[in-house]
């Protein structure tokens, strides 16, 4: 009973590792887009759509301008999201 409970809680972390890196790979390669956006036009895009990209409706990855910065997020569940920061160039996740 102890390794069977032991395999699920190891498989559970495997494929959250595996949905976190996705993630990750997604919103970099969005980051790079809007970075290459800003070194060609020097400014930030208004939106995906200025980098040739359809916005979908889902997890994300959802790009939203500020200022002269940018966040990049995904919508995790109900309640969570994960969030990159353009100012400090860091993901973190946010309840």
């Amino acid at each position: 009973k102890t390794v069977i409970i032991t395999i699920i809680i190891f498989i559970i972390v495997i494929l959250r590792k595996c949905e976190y890196n996705n993630y990750l790979n997604k919103g970099e390669e969005l980051i790079i887009l809007v970075e290459k956006y800003k070194q060609n036009t020097g400014k930030l895009p208004e939106s995906v759509s200025e980098l040739g990209i359809k916005e979908t409706m889902g997890e994300g990855p959802y790009y939203e301008k500020k200022d002269t910065s940018y966040i990049i997020y995904f919508n995790i569940g109900f309640d969570k999201s994960l969030i990159y920061d353009s100012n400090n160039k860091k993901w973190q996740y946010e309840p």
